[in-house]
């Protein structure tokens, strides 16, 4: 997959901001800019054409597309086409190109504003959510366990959604069975390049040594990330005291047990034996060297009702506590952003 620069280029985005000053709608802008992404952005010179279905006329169909019944959807589109027609001209479309179309339309999104952000960084949150699909036994999404015995069809969709321009930066779609949210969000930093500051949020399902050092590892890239401070919490964190703090700890990662590893004190993460970088086994998961030091701020803060919120960030101390507060809050725009 191509790693990805300029996402959002200043004259682009000067170009769509002229347009809206010369009165045209949202509307009309998003149809305007769709219609100038398949023209020049879709290379389907590989795919065999139809006058009824050629691939920019299905591709905006499947965009615009509600969740009816195929044929009700086609009726409402006016596309004189069998259900079974779109069904395998969408098979001739690789997967890549509805990437493309993705990547090219947020990038002309008419919301999107240069250096809009927080203290002129971009601020991203990722969060997975389920979207229930056709039922289907034979297809890898298919869901059958004691709580639903008859089995359903689910996808499990990981986006990074820019909360201050409300637009989907990225996102890994993946069956349910085999959802991993912490190693679709490592697949998202890892093909994308950040040319601009960027804060990713993250609530504490994400919680985990590998991701946070993919995180430090990617230049203009910084996190939040709340996590656990009980008995299950990451050992280092769980020794502190239970008051609010703003603090450096540090400590290192191993991935072998041997006697100066444990006189070290280093954290020790078993590797499974056939388990590999970007390996499913969330927990044991480990892509860097070993041993491996890494350093973090933890920040903690009492809430209105007594109880406490644990933070950590590669956030400098030019963000404050204050500040940290704030970009975590904003994390619940990506809960709603489903919802529009």
């Amino acid at each position: 997959m191509e790693r990805l620069e300029n996402r959002h280029d200043l004259n682009t985005q000067t170009a769509i901001f002229e347009e809206i000053g010369n009165s045209l709608s949202i509307a009309d802008l998003h149809k305007r800019n769709l219609e100038r992404i398949m023209a020049n952005s879709v290379n389907m010179t590989h795919t065999a054409r139809s006058q009824k279905l050629p691939p920019d006329k299905l591709i905006k169909f499947l965009i615009a597309a509600e969740g009816g019944p195929l044929a009700k959807e086609l009726h409402r589109a006016g596309i004189d086409a069998t259900p079974a027609a779109v069904s395998q001209r969408r098979r001739q479309i690789p997967p890549d190109v509805f990437r493309k179309v993705f990547l090219d339309f947020t990038s002309f999104s008419a919301y999107s504003q240069p250096n809009r952000g927080y203290k002129g960084c971009r601020v991203l949150a990722c969060d997975g959510t389920a979207v229930n699909m056709a039922r289907n036994p034979n297809a890898p999404s298919f869901v059958c366990n004691n709580s639903a015995p008859k089995g359903y069809n689910q996808l499990h969709l990981s986006p990074l959604f820019d909360i201050y321009d409300r637009t989907y930066f990225d996102a890994v779609i993946q069956p349910a069975p085999r959802k991993d949210e912490p190693g679709a969000l490592v697949e998202m930093v890892k093909r994308n390049r950040f040319n601009r500051k960027t804060i990713i949020v993250l609530d504490r399902g994400y919680e985990g040594y590998n991701v946070m050092a993919h995180l430090m590892n990617t230049p203009n890239v910084y996190f939040v990330l709340r996590v656990k401070h009980n008995h299950s919490a990451m050992r280092e964190i769980a020794r502190l005291p239970m008051l609010e703090l703003d603090c450096d700890i540090s400590f290192t990662i191993s991935t072998t047990q041997t006697n100066e590893d444990k006189r070290n004190r280093h954290i020790y993460l078993p590797q499974p034996k056939k388990s590999k970088p970007g390996s499913t086994t969330r927990r044991a998961r480990w892509d860097f060297p070993s041993p491996y030091t890494m350093r973090l701020r933890i920040v903690r803060f009492q809430l209105d009702n007594g109880s406490f919120e644990t933070l950590a960030t590669s956030l400098p101390r030019s963000f404050t506590v204050d500040d940290l507060k704030e970009i975590y809050h904003q994390r619940w725009g990506i809960e709603s952003s489903s919802e529009v």
